[in-house]
């Protein structure tokens, strides 16, 4: 319960674009209104910038790390700052606050954290990813949430999305804590918030990583099927833009986990209040995978798993559910997927 409170104020504190005021003159904000900046110009900022960052890392109580974060953020927010102006200023601050975000106090990582979201620009995307390495639970979080709300930024700019999907596919396989790896399949869903995305192969690859490691989790009972609601989402809108072996991939972990569903649906352990939770899981897996058998023009099979948590006699419902399975999967081992 106390680790679900924390991630509910940490998702509150994401919202940018709340700052104490900061009557101290900026160096700083001159420079960032320019359209073109000269070497000078970027010296002077990067110096500026290593300094309040060095006060940042210092941070000996919550006062002093807010005002050292706000006053890099209201940085951010000069009136008239320039598009060159602000590229620099935050490629720049959030080259330097990378290995804070990454490593060291939770504090400091923290309050990092919460600027990097609030900077809110396709720049912060490798320190934010850097910051998926963390060992705090809730700055991988923050980092997932903080990549996640630039899906629409970073759309065109390959190196970044690229970049990004490379690391949540490397950090999501590693990732053990639940509320952590929902928020690092929804920021591998890029199709999501951008329509048409234009790597949606990389997407899928991110997602197959994170499905791997999850698959094995699967095959050993590790009985916490719902971590992958949010992945049945991704892979839904990531299927369209993969390429043909990674759609046969993306199949092949859709009916694992369906599988493994209706196992744990009729094991003699699953509670019966829980079995409502797993029949709709089971029933959107279904839709799913009904869904990529409508596009590539199959013939659908007509009986569906029927299930009803209520339902009196358990064995009759069983046959049905697996036989309706069966068919589905008799469809997935054929051409174009030729599953296992």
């Amino acid at each position: 319960m106390m680790r679900s409170i924390l991630f509910f104020f940490i998702a509150a504190a994401l919202v940018p674009g709340v700052t104490r005021s900061a009557s101290a003159q900026d160096v700083i904000a001159g420079i960032i209104q320019k359209k073109s900046l000269s070497r000078n110009d970027l010296a002077t900022m990067e110096a500026e910038i290593s300094q309040r960052v060095k006060r940042l890392a210092s941070g000996a109580n919550p006062d002093q790390l807010e005002e050292a974060r706000d006053r890099m953020l209201k940085t951010a927010q000069t009136s008239g700052a320039s598009e060159a102006g602000l590229d620099a200023y935050v490629e720049i601050s959030a080259r330097e606050l990378a290995p804070l975000v990454s490593g060291g106090a939770f504090d400091v990582a923290f309050h990092t954290a919460l600027l990097l979201n609030a900077l809110h620009h396709v720049k912060t995307i490798d320190a934010l990813a850097q910051a998926l390495s963390s060992k705090h639970d809730a700055i991988r979080y923050m980092a997932a949430k903080g990549i996640q709300r630039l899906h629409r930024q970073a759309k065109d700019r390959q190196a970044e999305c690229q970049l990004a999907l490379r690391t949540l596919g490397r950090a999501g396989a590693s990732e053990r804590d639940e509320h952590v790896l929902r928020a690092i399949y929804q920021a591998i869903d890029f199709p999501a918030d951008v329509s048409d995305f234009a790597y949606g192969q990389d997407c899928a690859g991110a997602l197959l990583e994170v499905f791997g490691s999850r698959a094995r989790a699967w095959a050993s009972g590790s009985r916490d099927e719902l971590k992958d609601e949010a992945g049945l989402e991704a892979a839904a809108r990531c299927y369209a833009s993969a390429s043909d072996r990674q759609k046969s991939e993306l199949v092949r972990y859709l009916s694992e986990y369906l599988g493994m569903t209706v196992d744990r649906y009729f094991d003699d352990d699953t509670a019966p209040e829980y079995r409502r939770t797993l029949a709709a899981l089971i029933g959107r897996t279904e839709e799913i995978i009904r869904g990529i058998m409508e596009g590539a023009r199959v013939t659908v099979p007509s009986a569906r798993i029927a299930l009803n948590p209520r339902a009196g006699d358990q064995a009759k419902e069983e046959k049905g559910a697996r036989s309706a399975m069966s068919g589905l999967l008799a469809v997935l081992r054929g051409p174009p997927w030729n599953i296992p």
